[in-house]
């Protein structure tokens, strides 16, 4: 069983991609003892692996090997070097082979992975926690969910409704009809309907 690992640095337009010097600095600084790069008579190494090291003619800087064990402190390597240069775009892959495969493919910009899939195919975009659109989407209407089922145990007459003004009960209805929760929706405009008719009754009469 072994580890197929490929590590490539892009420049988006109007940036500049770092000298290989200074990128092999930036991984000598992260990466473990084990995979320390080199430069041996004028050509870039990994002792003990055969390493391809180098920058392609499409302007990309690369490394990419195969080894027995995995190779720690490359995320250190993609957080730092993409935080601290701005329009460098670093894509991390590790795929084993052998009985158990797998494979882990990131793509890391502005200190954080941007696009991820654990699988081949195009990467698929990633917010700020990690989480896919289809997962964030999902997590954002469970939570908006919760939220409507605690509103519903608020009933008119208590001041928590009294505290919204015509606008902000309209808005916060408005969160949950783009959530598909229409009847939520409509229990929040009858709380605060209910809670400050006057205001009510004059946004109907100008809309």
């Amino acid at each position: 069983m072994s580890m197929w690992t490929c590590v490539s640095v892009d420049a988006e337009e109007g940036a500049e991609l770092p000298s290989l010097a200074r990128l092999i600095a930036l991984w000598n600084a992260n990466a473990d003892t084990e995979h320390q790069i080199d430069i041996d008579t004028g050509r870039a190494r990994i002792y003990g692996i055969d390493a391809q090291i180098g920058i392609d003619r499409a302007g990309s800087a690369y490394v990419q090997y195969s080894d027995q064990v995995q190779t720690f402190g490359l995320r250190e390597l993609a957080e730092q070097l993409t935080a601290s240069l701005p329009g460098l775009s670093l894509t991390l892959k590790e795929e084993w082979t052998g009985e158990e495969p797998s494979v882990t493919r990131e793509r890391w910009q502005g200190g954080r992975v941007v696009a991820k899939r654990d699988s081949n195919g195009p990467l698929i975009p990633v917010d700020a926690l990690g989480r896919t659109p289809e997962t964030a989407l999902a997590a954002i209407l469970a939570a908006v969910g919760s939220l409507g089922d605690a509103l519903m145990m608020t009933f008119p007459g208590e001041d928590f409704w009294e505290h919204f003004t015509y606008l902000e009960g309209s808005r916060l209805a408005e969160v949950f009809e783009a959530a598909a929760l229409p009847e939520r929706a409509a229990m929040i405009r009858e709380h605060c309907r209910e809670a400050d008719p006057e205001a009510w009754e004059e946004a109907d009469e100008t809309a």
